[in-house]
């Protein structure tokens, strides 16, 4: 059998790709202080219970149960992000099998090394990942969200406020780039900023809420897939800016950026969208990177200042992360 064939790793797996049905829910979790079912769901199957147990059983027989079982601990450890040594070990691992860009978090030294039945599980669970995106995405791509944490959304940011005219902005990320094809579960996941992107079939590393069930019934399972890391390039409109504290603000970064050029007709949720964007700069110390762009960061702070757009308790701790970010190329030294 051809390692590289998905198809024959999938019926290798007792696993027939036309005779995956079960349409994928967005599964929020439930707690005993809100019992009801909260489900969206998706446009994109799902193996059925049945079908993930047959699976893990021909992946034990093919491999070990015990190389089954620490592949599936440290892919889904990203629930969580509080098993460092589990996240930079599957970083390794998708690296080493997917052959996925970026470099492991914190230089991987709380990576334990790889075994060579871990290596093969790893193989066929991307296999088999990629036959089921092949098969259920026909297309040259599919559109995919990623909710970015507050690094990114900080350099995202400082590169916006920088040029908001540029055509296109760039981000890198680990090994493994955490996506979703559900727009709200990425909004939900995200520090501010919002990226829509056309991904390639064959940047799938692990369709991981597709091919693996939660470990218990209230897990919650967001549709999320696993693209090979390393360095992203997107459209300057597919850049959103999606406030947590904001949500009727919805809309290209660099709108927002170029709106801070006339501020007296920003309203206060405008104000207090930037206000975050800044704050998350300062957070992950990310300064601007050109004059311009402080300078329109500064006149925006001075409106503030001078209508009152904020309240003075939201601006006490704004005008140190000013200060800060407007350090062009500094270091906050």
């Amino acid at each position: 059998m051809p390692a590289d064939d998905p198809v024959a790793v999938a019926g290798a797996l007792d696993v027939d790709i036309d005779d995956v049905h079960r349409p994928a829910k967005r599964r929020m979790m439930v707690d005993a202080i809100d019992p009801n079912d909260r489900t969206t769901t998706l446009d994109y199957p799902e193996l059925d219970t049945a079908q993930y147990e047959t699976v893990r059983s021909e992946l034990v027989d093919r491999h070990s149960e015990k190389a089954v079982e620490s592949v599936l601990h440290v892919a889904g450890m990203r629930r969580t992000y509080d098993d460092q040594e589990a996240i930079q070990t599957y970083e390794r691992l998708t690296k080493a099998v997917a052959g996925a860009g970026g470099e492991v978090r914190d230089g991987g030294d709380r990576a334990r090394a790889l075994t060579d039945a871990e290596r093969a599980v790893y193989r066929d669970l991307h296999a088999l990942s990629n036959a089921l995106v092949d098969r259920h995405f026909p297309d040259e791509s599919f559109t995919t969200y990623r909710g970015m944490g507050g690094s990114q959304t900080a350099t995202l940011a400082a590169a916006v406020f920088d040029d908001p005219d540029a055509d296109t902005y760039s981000f890198s990320t680990a090994p493994v780039s955490y996506v979703t094809t559900d727009r709200r579960t990425a909004e939900e996941f995200s520090k501010g900023v919002v990226i829509e992107r056309e991904t390639d079939p064959d940047d799938v590393a692990l369709a991981i809420d597709y091919v693996v069930e939660p470990d218990f019934p209230l897990q919650v399972n967001v549709g999320e897939l696993h693209l090979k890391g390393g360095e992203f390039t997107v459209d300057a409109g597919n850049v959103v800016h999606r406030p947590e504290m904001s949500g009727s603000l919805d809309r290209p970064l660099t709108e927002t950026a170029q709106r801070m050029d006339d501020p007296e007709t920003m309203d206060r949720r405008e104000h207090t969208a930037v206000a975050g964007l800044i704050r998350q700069m300062g957070i992950k110390g990310v300064t601007l990177g050109t004059q311009a762009g402080a300078d329109r960061v500064r006149n925006w702070y001075d409106t503030v200042v001078e209508t009152d757009a904020m309240r003075e308790q939201s601006r006490s701790s704004l005008e140190q992360y000013v200060e800060y970010v407007t350090l062009v190329g500094g270091d906050g030294g």
